[in-house]
């Protein structure tokens, strides 16, 4: 029984996705071997797959760029999507954030399309390569603030790339949820992710707790198809299980 609901929609409004006709595009348990799915960005992250789950630990040294790290499927998905996962947070730091990248896609002159081709240039996962020369929609979750150690955290969607016409600051799609109240280290979220060519809704369960949020997206431009990535700046780590990716036939 959920006690307390939080966020901008209700859970009657998510019956609209969920009657969409979903067929499984990719399953991972997060006990077998990572890299029958995935491709890492970033050598200085450690991945094991447990039991419980995979634990996905970016690089311990804040400020150390080499130390941010980005799983991205190898998997190309197309169209709506349904992207579901339990998620844990195992670090204690509350800075810095992690984050989805729904349907990257290269950008720019001299840029493939096929993230996967340049994959080299991304040795060092620097943030500005991905929001100058990818073309994507961005989720932050259990995202925290880089000047202090407050628990507050947030939920913030961007539209990248940067270019002449928008900046970084610019790419921010609300409304953002300033502080969530979810994300304790060590506590367990159910986490179910719709994007549609007009939204991209979350809704989340932690305990007797729920967020139901949705955001419009259709004042930027449409993102289509593309691998699906997990970004973890320097010193975050979390555990994943049972994720599924669903699209529409």
């Amino acid at each position: 029984m959920i006690l307390s609901e939080k966020g901008n929609a209700t859970p009657a409004e998510f019956e609209k996705y969920d009657a969409m006709n979903w067929s499984v595009a990719l399953e991972d348990s997060g006990a077998g071997d990572w890299r029958d799915h995935w491709v890492l960005d970033g050598e200085r992250a450690d991945i094991r797959n447990t039991p419980q789950g995979m634990v996905f630990a970016a690089g311990p040294t804040a400020q150390d760029h080499a130390c941010h790290a980005v799983l991205w499927t190898k998997q190309s998905f197309k169209g709506p999507m349904k992207v579901e996962f339990d998620f844990t947070r195992l670090d204690t730091v509350n800075r810095y954030v992690n984050i989805l990248y729904f349907h990257a896609k290269g950008w720019g002159e001299g840029v493939p399309d096929d993230i996967h081709t340049w994959a080299d240039q991304r040795e060092v996962p620097y943030m500005r390569t991905y929001f100058s020369k990818m073309d994507l929609l961005h989720l932050s979750f259990a995202a925290f603030g880089d000047e202090n150690d407050d628990d507050d955290n947030y939920l913030r969607v961007r539209r990248y790339p940067i270019h002449e016409g928008r900046s970084f600051r610019q790419t921010e799609v609300g409304p953002t949820i300033e502080e969530s109240g979810f994300f304790k280290p060590g506590v367990l979220h159910r986490m179910c992710f719709f994007k549609t060519d007009s939204e991209l809704a979350l809704r989340l369960h932690c305990g007797e707790e729920a967020l139901c949020h949705i955001w419009d997206i259709t004042k930027v431009e449409p993102t289509c198809e593309g691998p699906l990535g997990i970004r973890h700046m320097f010193s975050k780590c979390s555990r994943y299980k049972d994720l599924r990716i669903y699209t529409l036939p």
